[in-house]
C-alpha cells in the first residue's frame, strides 16, 4: 500500500478509493478539505495506482484493513467509496472519526455464480469508468469483491451517500439502516463523488458542520 499525503492542516481526514480506483478519484475533495485545514492522507490499495501489484495475496479488505491500521491510528475524517466504503466500515471502530462518509459503499455483493459474474462485470465497468485517470489497475484485484466477514453497521456518526439506482447499496438494505443519516442522490452513477461532485460535497458538507468536523 502506498500513503499518499495532502496539506498540512491540524486535523487529519482519511479518503479510501474504490476498485479500479486510486487516490486520485479524491483530486477534487483534496482542495475543498485542504481549505478547511485537514492533513488528508489517501492509499494507494494493493493493485491500484502506485500500491504494490506483485502479491495477489495482499488483494482483500481484511488485508487492506490492517495495512491502514499500521500507518494510521486516529482521524477526525474518513470517507470511502464503493469498496473503500465498506473497508472504512472496518477500520471506523480503531480510527474513531468525528464523522464517517461513504460514497455509494458496497453493503451488499451477490454470491455464488451470479457473484463471480457480478465482480467480473463491475470490476471493468469501473476501470472503464476511470481509464482516463490512469489509475493502474491490477484486474486481479478484484478477488476483494468476494463476500468477506459481515459489514459492521454503520452508526449515528455515518453519512451514506447513495445512488437512486445503487447496486451496492439497495434502497431496501439502507431502509433497515434507521440510525445512519441517508442521501439518495438522483440521476447520478456509482462514481457519484465524480459525476455529481457538487450534490455529493454539499451532502457531506452540511452532515460534517453538524459533526463539528467542518466550521460554518
Amino acid at each position: 500500500m502506498f500513503m499518499h499525503t495532502i496539506g498540512d492542516g491540524s486535523k487529519k481526514a482519511l479518503l479510501i478509493h474504490g476498485m479500479a480506483s486510486s487516490h486520485h478519484t479524491w483530486d477534487r475533495l483534496f482542495e475543498d478539505l485542504k481549505k478547511r485545514d485537514f492533513t488528508i492522507y489517501a492509499p494507494d490499495l494493493p493493485g491500484h495506482g502506485n500500491g504494490s501489484h506483485d502479491d495477489v495475496s495482499k488483494y482483500s479488505v481484511e488485508r487492506w484493513r490492517e495495512m491502514i491500521l499500521e500507518r494510521i491510528s486516529s482521524v477526525d475524517l474518513l470517507v470511502g467509496h464503493s469498496i473503500g466504503g465498506l473497508l472504512s466500515l472496518q477500520v471506523r471502530s480503531d480510527l474513531r472519526p468525528q464523522a464517517t462518509v461513504l460514497a455509494d459503499p458496497m453493503l451488499h455483493f451477490p454470491k455464488g455464480v451470479w457473484g463471480k459474474i457480478s465482480r467480473e462485470v463491475f470490476s471493468f465497468s469501473q476501470f472503464l469508468n476511470n481509464a482516463e485517470l490512469k489509475h493502474n489497475w491490477d484486474k486481479s484485484s478484484a478477488v476483494a469483491l468476494l463476500p468477506g466477514k459481515k459489514v459492521p453497521k454503520p452508526g449515528n456518526d455515518t453519512l451514506i451517500i447513495r445512488t437512486d439506482k445503487s447496486f451496492v447499496a439497495p434502497k431496501s438494505l439502507t431502509k433497515s439502516l434507521s440510525e445512519t443519516e441517508i442521501v439518495t442522490l438522483k440521476k447520478s452513477t456509482h462514481n457519484l463523488h465524480l459525476d455529481t461532485y457538487p450534490q455529493f460535497f454539499e451532502s457531506m458538507r452540511d452532515f460534517a458542520i453538524r459533526r463539528g468536523v467542518f466550521s460554518f
